[in-house]
């Protein structure tokens, strides 16, 4: 009796370790660096997301070989309107989105894959775990997603 007891509190133990998607802050600002060397190309890019109003804004910098552009592109959800900006010759450019806003972060109906550490484990501060998971959305895009937490 004890022994299945002590089964049944392992199992339920377990199953409480389940990992569950954390939130992404509504509003939040970074930076991003993408180099594709196949393509000889870099991006240099701020980013501004707003989820409360389903806008993003994006001020990159792209170096393609030896040339360099450079563009403000502002995403507005709401009015399904993309404006984009070439810095250089100060050309706007206005389109209607073509896909749908999705919010930054993991959705609800994502599933864990795996969980890894990134950095020094065994010193405090030198490293991160970030978690994997995956998802379909209803339009059958497939999306994977990888979330770093603290």
């Amino acid at each position: 009796m004890k022994a299945v007891c002590a089964l049944l509190a392992l199992v339920t133990y377990c199953a409480a370790q389940t990992p569950t998607p954390c939130e992404s802050p509504k509003q939040w600002e970074g930076r991003l660096y993408r180099s594709d060397r196949t393509h000889n190309t870099n991006v240099l890019a701020k980013i501004s997301y707003d989820e409360v109003n389903q806008r993003g804004r994006i001020i990159e910098e792209v170096q393609e070989g030896s040339t360099q552009s450079f563009y403000d592109v502002l995403f507005i959800h709401s009015v399904n309107k993309e404006y984009r900006l070439d810095l250089k010759t100060r050309k706007c450019n206005v389109t209607n989105l073509d896909r749908p806003f999705r919010p930054m972060g993991v959705p609800p109906f994502a599933r864990f894959l795996f969980e890894a550490t990134i950095g020094a484990a065994g010193f405090p501060g030198e490293s991160l775990i970030a978690q994997t998971w995956d998802g379909e959305f209803e339009d059958k895009c497939k999306r994977s997603n990888i979330v770093l937490r603290l």
